[in-house]
């Protein structure tokens, strides 16, 4: 078993329902957090109506008439339903949201629903297009502005095929409305019934699969946990042309930093003349400097780098040392060419009496 949003293996069994019909288990991913149920015996999977407190609670189909009204506030107070011609219904269920949106808009709305038994009070119109089987197995031709599934997505074979799925579905800033129950159900003080009934696969955290999300491309615009059920509104971004625009960015700022290494190599030099300098970090930034600043890397009194010490001999023909032969070797200046050790290696340096400390970032702001 790997987890549904990630695909680690490193999954940890967390609980085992004492009441399940089909013997449900609960796993977390160490990884993503994602919560999800394993069970041993589908088969046993009841069918009746049940009102229990426990697992085999389910089949009522009531409680999307429940969140209608919320679903209807959040999504009336972000968007206009005039500007959203095209809607599909994930799990159209009794068909509530799919009444309003006939009732109450212009918009044509395609109801997903495969259980064919509850579909008697769906109003008869044109702009509706119904489809009775599992989204999962729907093919569907054209691409939706809206995207509505409510208490859906708990019961999917796969989250990760659903979410997919139901982004290839939306056209670009397409919105997404995701409500599901939220575990942080768990922390009520008075709690008597089970929460992971065998009809949810998945146990959401608002945080986990906002996270999925975002790495989806979608932005989110509207999250909400009343600690009993999680609301998110999300639109679709071009992910692909984002990431296209921070490389572009990536670049030509990479191209115009390397022009101006010279400068701080001026400065090095200039540095090297009257005093006694140590250059600490000789990877990639000290590497950039002697490739596109020309440092010659025998003016410094010496090059440290104590990650690369005992790994690496020699860096551009000149020998490493490590930072505790400044101890004995005194150098008046050190020259940092560090990234995320910087900090630290600041604390440690000034606390050993080291004062004339440079950093990168000081050199490369002030070229």
């Amino acid at each position: 078993m790997h987890c549904d949003f990630c695909k680690s293996n490193n999954i940890k069994e967390i609980y085992i329902v004492p009441t399940s019909r089909i013997g449900a288990t609960v796993y977390c991913c160490q990884e993503c957090g994602l919560h999800q149920s394993k069970y041993t015996d589908k088969s046993n999977k009841h069918t009746h109506k049940s009102i229990s407190s426990g697992a085999d609670w389910g089949n009522i189909r009531h409680g999307k008439k429940i969140r209608l009204q919320k679903s209807l506030d959040v999504l009336n107070s972000l968007l206009d339903f005039n500007s959203l011609p095209n809607i599909l219904d994930i799990g159209s269920n009794r068909g509530h949201f799919v009444n309003y949106i006939i009732d109450n808009t212009k918009s044509n709305v395609t109801a997903i629903e495969p259980d064919t038994r509850i579909v008697g009070g769906y109003v008869d119109d044109s702009r509706l297009t119904k489809v009775f089987q599992r989204y999962e197995n729907c093919n569907l031709d054209h691409k939706f502005d809206l995207i509505y599934c409510c208490h859906t997505l708990e019961h999917a074979d796969s989250a990760f095929h659903m979410i997919t799925q139901m982004r290839n579905n939306l056209k670009e800033k397409g919105y997404l409305y995701i409500d599901v129950p939220s575990i942080e159900i768990l922390k009520d003080v008075n709690n008597v019934e089970e929460f992971f009934i065998d009809k949810h696969t998945f146990h959401f955290d608002i945080d986990v699969l906002s996270n999925f999300l975002k790495f989806l491309g979608f932005k989110i615009i509207y999250s909400e946990d009343d600690k009993s059920n999680i609301i998110i509104v999300c639109q679709k971004i071009n992910k692909h042309y984002n990431l296209k625009d921070n490389i572009d960015y990536y670049h030509n700022n990479m191209i115009k930093n390397q022009t101006s290494l010279k400068q701080i190599v001026e400065i090095i030099h200039d540095l090297c003349k009257n005093n006694r300098v140590a250059i600490y970090g000789t990877s990639k930034i000290y590497d950039a400097l002697v490739i596109h600043g020309g440092l010659n890397p025998n003016l410094p009194e010496m090059i440290i780098d104590d990650y690369l010490y005992g790994y690496v001999d020699k860096v551009h023909g000149r020998e490493l040392t490590k930072s505790s032969n400044l101890l004995t070797d005194k150098v008046d200046i050190i020259i940092l060419l560090t990234r995320s050790a910087t900090d630290n290696l600041i604390k440690t340096l000034t606390d050993a009496n080291f004062q004339n400390i440079i950093t990168f970032k000081q050199l490369i702001n002030k070229k």
